[in-house]
């Protein structure tokens, strides 16, 4: 199963409640001069600007004014969560930082941090560019993209499903004990997207909708960043029937790429997404998809997803097992055997949690 613990354009969500909020932690250490100067130097109490669960302390009004100006710039990175373990990922301590390439990003860990530095390119995710092609090679990438939909199922199937939601479930045997595992993804097109883990009988969930996110354990929220309500959306665009729908958005191409052994190959991208889908030539019936994401050890490589198996749902043919590898290796938690799929929201809510 697609580990969860990870295309709507990425625009900036500043709202009061994200800004004003400093309920996760602070950074001491004046983040404009660590950025600039490579200087740890100590922020004052009463020099301070709030974003996004964080508190920054500066040591003058200047580099309160610059971090209000260009907040990207120098915030941590990944909405606080570890650099060496993803967006999606546990946070990591403010007193544990490191500076690459002019970010700033925390840690869990110091050896969290360690492999960080000896390997921040794989580490890193980072939207593919806009692909370019022939007017030929558009027209049959388009072409090839239509003939998956007529297979899976026809336009008017594929365009009318309104939900995706997919359970996978295990029992994962950990000192000695034994713990019932699920995870579900769930989406409500075109821009929500929730991602459920639950072990025994706890509950954690991380939301994102076009205008909030938020990670929930119980009655505890926290504010999500935009960086890792795109982290979500990557992970929803692993789905065959995301990058089906896709194909309506403004800023869709699909470019036909040259034929392998598997069968015809067409690339994909819409919003910073990229892929490219196999398909069986006379049928059009999707055999694979490829793209970059998150693997072994969270590092960023190739993953490729072969189908093995489809369902019926009404009508709309989708995959219900499929292959995972990473790097050319196979993996089991990009795999899924038997995953259970509806076409409905029932048990999921887009709603922050009431304390």
């Amino acid at each position: 199963m697609l580990n969860l613990v990870a295309a709507i354009a990425l625009a900036p969500i500043q709202g009061p409640a994200n800004l004003k909020d400093h309920s996760i932690g602070a950074f001491k250490k004046d983040v404009v001069e660590l950025i600039e100067r490579k200087a740890e130097t100590p922020g004052r109490e009463t020099l301070f600007a709030d974003r996004y669960g964080y508190r920054y302390f500066f040591a003058n009004e200047a580099n309160r004014r610059a971090f209000l100006a260009a907040p990207e710039r120098y915030e941590v990175q990944l909405g606080g969560a570890c650099g060496s373990m993803g967006p999606l990922s546990g946070r990591g301590s403010t007193e544990r930082f490191a500076v690459h390439a002019g970010k700033l990003y925390v840690f869990a860990s110091d050896g969290c941090r360690t492999r960080f530095l000896a390997n921040a390119d794989r580490l890193v995710d980072r939207d593919a560019p806009r692909p370019s092609g022939t007017a030929p090679q558009l027209a049959a990438g388009r072409s090839w993209v239509e003939k998956a939909v007529t297979w899976c199922g026809g336009s008017s199937r594929v365009d009318g499903t309104n939900w995706y939601r997919e359970l996978t479930e295990e029992v994962v045997e950990s000192g000695g004990n034994k713990f019932d595992h699920s995870e579900v993804l769930a989406v409500r097109f075109p821009g929500e997207v929730a991602m459920i883990s639950k072990w025994n009988s706890s509950e954690y969930s991380s939301v994102s909708t076009p205008k909030d996110g938020f990670f929930a354990a119980g009655s505890d929220v926290e504010p999500m960043h935009p960086v890792q309500r795109r982290a979500m959306e990557r992970v929803r665009d692993l789905r065959l029937l995301t990058l089906l729908k896709a194909r309506k958005h403004k800023d869709f191409v699909a470019i036909e790429r040259a034929a392998s052994q598997d069968g015809a190959n067409v690339e994909v991208w819409f919003g910073g997404t990229s892929a490219v889908l196999t398909l069986e030539p006379t049928t059009g019936k999707p055999l694979s998809l490829k793209t970059t994401g998150r693997g072994t050890g969270a590092l960023v490589g190739e993953i490729v997803l072969r189908y093995t198996a489809f369902g019926d749902f009404g009508g709309l043919k989708l995959p219900v097992s499929w292959e995972g590898t990473f790097d050319g290796k196979p993996n089991k938690a990009l795999s899924a055997e038997r995953a259970k799929i509806a076409l409905d929201g029932v048990g999921i809510s887009f709603s922050r949690p009431k304390k």
